[in-house]
Formats: structure tokens, C-alpha cells, sequence
């Protein structure tokens, strides 16, 4: 596994968690 591929997996988690707290935010909100 490259370099690239793992910094490229690292950020859409890392999206995919903020994505999420928004999605509950507005859900409680």
C-alpha cells in the first residue's frame, strides 16, 4: 500500500466522521 493511498483513505475517514456529526447534530438540533 503507497504513501498516497493511505493519506487519501486517512482524509474521506476523516470526512466521513465530520460528515457524521453533522448528520446527528442536525438530528438532535
Amino acid at each position: 500500500m503507497n504513501n498516497e493511498l493511505r493519506n487519501l483513505i486517512a482524509i474521506v475517514n476523516l470526512l466521513a466522521k465530520i460528515v457524521l456529526l453533522v448528520a446527528v447534530f442536525y438530528f438532535i438540533f
